[in-house]
């Protein structure tokens, strides 16, 4: 398996997780170690201690803040306390034999404390000139930095308040897609759900208001662009409530009328190969035969997953 190659399509928490799912699966120690080995290195590179913690944090003190190995947390958390003691033995068993780099740790958590203060000075700066373009910027600088550093409820605090501030349909449009994507990675699909209507209707009447295959302009491809990861996320959060059909649908229409295919990339939620290999293997599923048939005969819906497409 090319780690490098897999791990390029993804960025974020979405890059983290996927390496995480390989380190912790993977027969292959040697792809293991090096997933685990690709988490510190994005960890140490963003600042994010909390996500190191969580994941090197048990291979040496084998506990986390609050006296638990990470594993029994993660075992709680998931409503299986029971299983706590077998996942800790497996996943201790995956993480290479490391040194827990805790000067890091409280080095870099002084570093994060330290720009998100230098952060809020900004904002704080922008709301007394009451300058609207400024506390936006502010709100979105402060979300960056906890996107990165892994504090995501805060990031999406910042981006809600973010909404109030913006001017235009584009803006609107670019900071759902921000809050969308930690909804998505914080698996609060309640929000998905909410933040896809809202696009949705906000976006919905200006596209429909366009000439039929009338030219696209840059504002117009960049609309679609958005409108197509709502789509995306839609597809996602009627999965993850098992609307199969639903969400057979909304993947199917979706690599048979984006062309490249390539277009449906979303580094920060799912890959351009994901949302095919989803269409075909859900496709699948609920038995649609006429789905399957437009798939299977689709020159470009199924390009990046051949391997399905012969299966159909």
């Amino acid at each position: 398996m090319d780690l490098d190659a897999y791990s390029s399509k993804y960025s974020g928490e979405t890059r983290l997780k996927r390496l995480l799912l390989v380190a912790r699966h993977s027969s292959d120690e040697d792809v293991a170690a090096q997933a685990f080995a690709m988490i510190e290195e994005q960890c140490k590179a963003t600042g994010n201690v909390k996500r190191y913690k969580e994941v090197f944090g048990g291979s040496s003190s084998g506990s986390t803040p609050t006296g638990q190995s990470a594993s029994e947390e993660a075992a709680e958390s998931s409503g299986h306390p029971q299983d706590a003691s077998a996942s800790q033995d497996e996943e201790m068993a995956r993480v290479p034999q490391r040194p827990y780099d805790s000067q890091w740790v409280a080095s870099q958590s002084a570093a994060n404390r330290n720009d998100k203060h230098v952060l809020h000075g900004r904002l704080s700066t922008a709301q007394s000139h009451l300058h609207k373009d400024a506390i936006r910027s502010a709100y979105l600088a402060l979300a960056e930095h906890d996107i990165k550093t892994g504090e995501l409820q805060e990031a999406l605090g910042s981006l809600l308040r973010a909404t109030d501030y913006s001017t235009s349909r584009s803006q609107s449009g670019q900071i759902s897609l921000l809050i969308l994507e930690v909804c998505l990675a914080m698996e609060q699909y309640a929000n998905v759900r909410e933040y896809v209507q809202k696009v949705e209707h906000t976006l919905g009447g200006s596209r429909s208001a366009a000439a039929p295959g009338s030219p696209g302009s840059s504002a117009e491809a960049s609309q679609q662009d958005v409108l197509n990861k709502v789509k995306i996320a839609s597809g996602l959060e009627r999965l993850a409530r098992e609307d199969y059909a639903g969400a057979a649908t909304i993947f199917g229409k979706l690599v048979m009328n984006t062309a490249p295919i390539t277009d449906l990339d979303w580094p920060g939620v799912a890959s351009a190969e994901d949302i095919a290999l989803y269409a075909s293997v859900l496709a699948l599923a609920v038995q649609n035969r006429a789905s399957i048939l437009e798939l299977s005969e689709h020159p470009e819906a199924l390009e990046l997953v051949p391997a399905m497409k012969e299966l159909l």
